[in-house]
């Protein structure tokens, strides 16, 4: 018997969800476990593992992300399959600085980005009512009409969908977004960092890094990143300014690899595309239309990835969503709206959070006591680590956001070198209870 947790008549609601990565298919998931008609929409074929040669191969989940997903039951077969991470290692020509991402048994869990998708497209079995489309592209969305046409990218041929709740999930460049906000008062800024990225792998044991830390090497003309992996192997990302040169296979990028980490190169795979990718931040005014549209992810809110929290956020947006519409059965204009208010916010910090946190990760502007190491008083007991909020509470970003800018103004006022005593920022829990009104 079904169990239509909205109204009586959830099961005859119809939910049409746009782009099949991450948080398409975990809104998706969520939409179908409350009772809505889930059909899911996605441009390429089933994923594969070439799909992925444009996106992150690994990913750090959070207890923000994971405590997103705790109405799916997967925690559990999540964290199997992850790498855990206890600390962050800075590496540089003085040794290495640790630093705890909480107490002794709060972590991080680093995930191959083709298993967590794989692993979320799975649960899709255990909801009959959740169809998925693949080789479809949004094409034309009718806002009146409630309907979206999409095109099969082989073929040519054109369908047309009625809906009741359209959510685009499509990514920073959405179709969904493109076609909601035409002819309305929304604004768009698209910013694209002069940095960008390359990310190689390699499988081998026999580098000798700790298999519990995320590695950091900074410098002022490029950031390497290491995550380990649950096979005992490393995935290597490394960021650079676009304008500096590159030749051939990247050979200037091999270089900086051996001078962050010599002898490397030899453990990396040599397949792959090696050039810099660009990295684009997206923040927009307009995330929902009336009743019947919403964005979620990075359809919403792109930031850059220093932080390492797109995804948990994106999967917090899902949550959100959903518990809105489950608070106003009978109004999901009202419920779109308090969705909007309160996440728009929270996507608007994390990305200032995410572009203040690439200066602390290279050390460019210590003398600038920003984002992570502000907040990590000396005085342990009067306030809680910045990262510790953002990656093991569901405190809101804007909240983080909020009480960072506030230290900082006091930080000003009495000299930049005085250990302030501040209250404690406590976690704010993810609850229905953040609804206003």
């Amino acid at each position: 018997m079904k169990d239509n947790r909205f109204h009586p008549d959830s099961s005859e609601l119809r939910a049409i969800v746009v782009g099949g990565g991450l948080s398409g298919v975990a809104v998706s998931l969520m939409l179908a476990r409350e009772g809505y008609q889930v059909d899911l929409f996605e441009k390429r074929e089933p994923y594969v593992s070439s799909h992925f040669s444009g996106k992150s191969m690994a990913i750090t989940l959070s207890e923000r992300g994971l405590g997103a997903l705790e109405t799916l039951g997967i925690r559990g077969k999540l964290v199997a399959q992850s790498a855990r991470l206890f600390r962050r290692a800075t590496h540089s020509a003085d040794g290495v600085t640790l630093r705890n991402y909480g107490p002794a048994s709060q972590c991080l869990y680093a995930i191959e980005r083709q298993k967590l998708l794989q692993s979320l497209t799975a649960e899709a079995k255990n909801y009959p009512q959740l169809k998925r489309h693949y080789g479809f592209r949004a094409h034309v969305v009718s806002k009146q009409a409630q309907s979206i046409e999409f095109v099969h990218t082989a073929t040519g041929e054109t369908q047309t969908h009625n809906y009741d709740l359209l959510i685009g999930a499509d990514g920073a460049f959405s179709e969904v977004r493109e076609q909601m906000q035409r002819g309305e008062p929304a604004d768009l800024h698209r910013r694209f960092c002069s940095w960008g990225y390359v990310e190689l792998k390699t499988n081998s044991e026999k580098i000798n890094l700790d298999q519990s830390s995320f590695h950091a090497w900074p410098g002022s003309k490029q950031l390497l990143l290491s995550i380990p992996t649950l096979t005992r192997g490393f995935n290597f990302i490394l960021f650079r300014p676009v304008s500096l040169p590159t030749e051939g296979r990247c050979i200037d990028l091999v270089a900086g690899l051996e001078e962050a980490l010599p002898g490397i190169a030899g453990f990396l795979s040599k397949e792959g595309d090696w050039r810099l990718r660009p990295l684009v931040s997206i923040r927009t005014s307009m995330w929902t239309y009336q009743n019947s549209i919403a964005l979620v992810g990075d359809a919403a809110h792109s930031t850059f990835p220093f932080l390492g929290q797109g995804t948990n956020a994106g999967f917090e947006d899902c949550a959100f969503l959903v518990s809105c519409l489950k608070a106003n059965p009978t109004n999901r204009a009202l419920a779109l709206a308090q969705y909007e208010a309160e996440q728009k916010p929270n996507g608007h910090a994390l990305e200032t959070l995410s572009d203040e946190h690439l200066a602390d990760l290279n050390h460019e502007e210590n003398n600038k006591r920003t984002s992570a190491q502000f907040l990590n008083s000396r005085l342990a007991s009067q306030k809680e680590e910045l990262y510790h909020l953002i990656a093991n509470t569901s405190t809101p970003f804007s909240v983080i956001l909020k009480r960072k800018q506030e230290q900082l103004k006091t930080n000003s006022r009495r000299g930049r070198n005085s250990a302030l005593p501040t209250a404690p920022l406590s976690p704010v829990p993810f609850d229905i209870r953040r609804l206003k009104g």
